[in-house]
Formats: C-alpha cells, sequence, structure tokens
C-alpha cells in the first residue's frame, strides 16, 4: 500500500495534476491524504497533521514536495522508524522569484535538509535532475518520473489564431514577455490571447494596462504595417484596440480568481486578450480545441506539463530556453547551453525555443507564425506526430511505485 500526501491547494496546478493522475493510476493501491496548510510555510497545526500523516500511514509513502521539502524533521523521524518515504520534487521551494533573498536561502536550507533524509527523491525531467544535482548536494538516490498525458482529440483552432498561456498568474509564469513581445506584432495580423490559470500579479495587471494604453490592435484591423512585416517598436503602436480583465479595467485591483469571460456588445472592438481565471473540466477541453499555439515563458520551468497536453492535441508551442518545457517540447533532453552557432533549432521540434527575457525574440517568432502558413502547418504536424512518443501516466506511477516500494 502507498499513502500519497500532498497539499490541499484548493487551485489547479501541475504539481496537483501530476499527484491526482498518480492515485488514479495506483487505483485501489493507494491512500490519498491531502493535507490544508499554509504551504511551504507551514505553521505548527501544519507540521502537526503531517506529522500524523506519517505516523498513521501503512506501507510506503509518497510526499509532494511542496509539503515534504518544508518538513524535513518530520521526514527524518518517519524514516527513522523504518518507513519508506519517497520526496516528489515538482519545483525547488526556493525557485519563487518573488520571494525575499533571504526567504528563499531559508527555504533552499530546509529543502536540502530533507533531500538529505528523504529514502528517494523524484523529479520530473533530466533537466530537474540537473537542476537540483548543481544547486543542492544531493546524497539519496533520484528517480527521473516524467509526467504523463491523457489521449485527447486534436484541435480545431480558432480563425483568428488562438494563443494560450496556461498556468498560474505569478511573476515566474512570465507572462509579461508576451505582452510585451504582441506590442510589437503588426496591428495587420490577426490574433487573440487567452490568458487562463489561478493567481493575481500586480505585475501582470500593469503590463496589460500598457497594452491598454497603447493598445494592440483589433481583430483583422489594417494599419501602415503589413502582415508580411517584422515586430514593430513600442514607440510605433497604434490604440486601436483593448485588453479587458473580464469587463474590468486593467487598471483597477482584480483577481484572476474572480474573472469570467464576457462577450463584447455589437459594434465594439474585438478584444484580443482575455483573462479567464481558472479553467477545469470541460470548459480546459473546450479551450484546448479553440488553441492554436500554446506560449510558455516561464523563468524556472522543471517539466511543463501543459505543453504535453498540447502536444497531445497537436498544439505546437513556443517555449523558453534552458528550462523543463524545452525537454517536454523535444521529448528528449535539450542541450541549450551550446547552441548552433546560427541560433538553429532542432528540425523536429513542434515549436521554438525562445529566451525568456527577451520580447523581440517572442515577437519575431510569433510574427513568423502568424504570417506564414507553411510554418504553422508544419509545427501542427510534428506536434500530431508527438503522440506516438508521449509517456503515458500509466508508466510515471509504474516508476513512482517502483521507487516507493524498494
Amino acid at each position: 500500500m502507498i499513502t500519497l500526501i500532498r497539499p490541499d491547494l484548493g487551485v489547479p496546478s501541475g504539481g496537483t495534476t501530476y499527484d491526482l493522475r498518480l492515485l488514479r493510476e495506483w487505483s485501489g493501491s493507494a491512500v490519498d491524504v491531502a493535507l490544508p496548510g499554509s504551504w511551504p510555510f507551514p505553521s505548527d497545526a501544519d507540521r502537526a497533521r503531517f506529522a500524523l500523516a506519517l505516523a498513521e500511514a501503512s506501507g510506503s509513502v509518497v510526499v509532494d514536495g511542496l509539503v515534504g521539502a518544508a518538513c524535513p524533521d518530520e521526514i527524518e523521524v518517519a524514516v527513522a522508524r523504518g518507513v519508506r518515504v519517497v520526496l516528489i520534487t515538482h519545483l525547488p521551494l526556493d525557485a519563487d522569484v518573488t520571494l525575499p533573498h533571504e526567504v528563499r536561502m531559508r527555504l533552499h536550507d530546509t529543502e536540502q535538509r530533507a533531500l538529505n533524509v528523504a529514502s528517494v527523491v523524484v523529479v520530473p525531467s533530466h533537466h530537474a535532475l540537473r537542476a537540483l544535482e548543481s544547486g543542492f548536494r544531493v546524497t539519496r538516490p533520484v528517480v527521473v518520473a516524467e509526467p504523463g498525458v491523457d489521449p485527447a482529440p486534436l484541435a480545431l483552432g480558432s480563425e483568428p489564431p488562438q494563443l494560450l498561456i496556461l498556468g498560474a498568474l505569478t511573476p515566474n509564469k512570465n507572462h509579461a514577455v508576451v505582452l510585451d513581445a504582441l506590442i510589437r506584432v503588426p496591428a495587420g495580423l490577426p490574433w487573440r490571447l487567452v490568458i487562463a490559470g489561478p493567481g493575481e500579479t500586480s505585475t501582470l495587471g500593469q503590463r496589460v494596462a500598457l497594452l491598454n494604453a497603447g493598445g494592440v490592435g483589433s481583430v483583422g484591423s489594417q494599419s501602415s504595417h503589413g502582415a508580411d512585416e517584422g515586430p514593430r517598436e513600442r514607440s510605433d503602436r497604434t490604440p486601436t484596440g483593448r485588453v479587458t480583465f473580464a469587463g474590468r479595467d486593467a487598471n483597477e485591483t482584480w483577481s484572476a480568481t474572480d474573472l469570467e469571460p464576457t462577450e463584447q456588445a455589437p459594434g465594439t472592438p474585438t478584444d484580443r486578450v482575455t483573462v479567464t481565471g481558472a479553467v477545469t473540466g470541460r470548459r480546459l477541453d473546450d479551450l484546448w480545441h479553440a488553441t492554436d499555439l500554446l506560449l510558455m515563458p516561464s523563468l524556472v520551468e522543471t517539466y511543463g506539463l501543459v505543453v504535453t497536453e498540447a502536444l497531445a492535441r497537436g498544439i505546437p508551442a513556443f517555449v523558453s530556453r534552458d528550462t523543463g518545457a524545452a525537454e517536454a517540447l523535444a521529448g528528449r533532453p535539450v542541450d541549450q547551453d551550446a547552441p548552433d552557432e546560427d541560433g538553429a533549432e532542432p528540425d523536429d521540434l513542434a515549436g521554438r525555443l525562445l529566451d525568456p527575457r527577451d520580447p523581440e525574440a517572442w515577437a519575431s517568432a510569433l510574427v513568423r507564425w502568424l504570417s506564414d502558413p507553411i510554418e504553422r502547418a508544419r509545427f501542427r504536424t510534428l506536434a500530431a506526430n508527438r503522440w506516438t512518443s508521449l509517456n503515458p501516466w500509466s508508466g510515471t506511477a509504474a516508476v513512482i511505485a517502483r521507487a516507493a516500494l524498494g
């Protein structure tokens, strides 16, 4: 019997999806323990609940790193009693760039202790393994368990092409670089962007306010810039469209979890950007079905589950270089520290690897994709062909079960 202990976050996340799919694959042979709490900053009561869950577990225990990496003492006690504890490191705790330096260092030290006392450590990619080995002193066995993906129908797409950023609205997800890039896209190129995910960030609100001030152009609008031109400079924006947060002005205080899509009244400019808040279930399926290109500009990413979810639907992706998302896109470890002299990428990539801090690079890639139907078709074919090489969740669950059962 395996007990899986995970945080009860109450909102969608890649880590939660990973944990829940493990439980589904293990079916009746696993116990689910979802712990409420202020993870990864647990209170004394949170720690006590975790210690009790470890004490009551029969057999091996798999612990989500958001909980376990914050509670090394409790893990050490359990292991000393003979409990085999597998620690899943979805993302190092100190990866949150919004935290003060001293807080990140404290989280790093706490996680280092947890890594030293767990029986086995699990990471979601070879990129994550390299990052773990370079950032921590790893003394325990480490297993790579790549996330799986479920079969899905090929996406139909939209007209105009729909771009999607799917993930929590946090600075690490780096929505700002895409918004900056879209300012530079000629107004004559039709597109729309959907930003879907839980959370709130003033950084994103400020960027969208900037777009509102400068305009991104209504769908199908014309300007002096032809569709075949390169990206525009920010000084050359035309205020022909608006970005709305489900009817709220972007200058207002907003929370993505409060937002729902709204329709524009007839005769008003069509919105280019929609922020939906968290999307799950049928709404998420419908969103995927209407998407033409996934954008994942994260500053730090150990894998990028949404990338393989996109590929399963024949949707290509533009992702950040030197992150786990690049490995998810390529289907193999990618050496991004030694790019070709001309910046060329592997011919079999269903998308592009881009610098997450370079909006010009994102703008150029988007302009080329939007204006070149041959490239769009090629990327779509490559994405659809990746299905046969994608990992099923049964494989992920089997790898971790072997680690848990020894």
